[in-house]
């Protein structure tokens, strides 16, 4: 007798899974909240960051640039962070949106960071701090993947549109 959580038919194999447990229920709830902190957290920082690069009310980011990076690209370096700054506030409104994919270019982004601090010689500190966030931000890319996966698998259904994972035993007839 056929499990009540799963349908089989002769030309394919439809997976479905069960109603999730309350465990379940909760585990998500949990990191669902830490996904959604990490979102606001990597969505806001790069974009006040990104702002703070025309305005310099925060800091002088021109003393955080490398020589080497306006040798690479011929620009002042109050041009280049402003550049910078236009790439952190486009990072941080796609991470509010995708953040299945941009915590992982925060992330890169943050490594570069960190690459021109140690080329600079200076402000190890926050070569450190900019190595921890790039964790944070890998972080919210892995919880976001998450609760995706666990929304799709069982929050989805035909009826509101989404579409099941099925596994074809011979491929449909089109």
């Amino acid at each position: 007798m056929a499990s009540p959580h799963e349908t089989v038919s002769v030309r394919e194999i439809r997976v479905e899974r069960g109603a999730p447990t309350p465990q379940q229920d909760r585990l998500y709830s949990g990191v669902r909240g830490m996904q959604m902190l990490l979102r606001i957290t990597f969505s806001l920082l790069p974009v006040i960051a990104g702002l703070d690069k025309f305005f310099g009310v925060l800091a002088n980011w021109d003393d955080y640039l490398s020589p080497l990076a306006t040798q690479v690209v011929p620009v002042t370096p109050h041009q280049f962070m402003m550049g910078v700054g236009v790439i952190e506030i486009v990072a941080g409104i796609l991470t509010a949106v995708w953040p299945r994919v941009f915590g992982y270019v925060v992330m890169l982004w943050l490594w570069l960071i960190v690459a021109n601090l140690i080329v600079l010689g200076e402000y190890y500190d926050v070569a450190l701090r900019d190595l921890a966030l790039s964790v944070g931000a890998l972080a919210l890319a892995r919880l976001s993947q998450l609760t995706h996966s666990y929304r799709v698998r069982y929050f989805s259904t035909p009826d509101n549109g989404a579409k099941r994972v099925t596994a074809y035993a011979e491929p449909p007839a089109s």
